[in-house]
């Protein structure tokens, strides 16, 4: 369950952290990730993400898949993920939380 806390006042907010999703089933888990691919914030990284996931995702394990499931879920700019992705800037700081 994703818990949401009340902002401390206009110019902050806290994220909640990311779901672990346990009993997932690999089937799902990759129907999931396709999709999310597909539907990101800009079209530079759905044609990038969907395109590398629909060739690559059916051979992942499933640790790969989580590791995949975490990072196009819980990067706070689609800008940064996609500068990093093309090799247009140092990997992202990724600090996950999950539930």
């Amino acid at each position: 369950m994703i818990e949401y806390q009340p902002y401390s006042d206009d110019t902050e907010f806290t994220v909640p952290s990311y779901p672990n999703r346990e009993n997932e089933s690999d089937e799902t888990l990759r129907a999931r990730l396709l999709y999310q691919s597909r539907k990101r914030g800009i079209s530079e990284n759905c044609i990038i993400l969907s395109t590398f996931f629909a060739e690559q995702g059916p051979g992942l394990s499933r640790k790969v898949l989580d590791q995949f499931d975490v990072l196009i879920n819980t990067v706070d700019s689609d800008w940064d993920l996609y500068y990093w992705i093309t090799g247009k800037d140092a990997p992202l700081p990724l600090t996950i939380t999950r539930c």
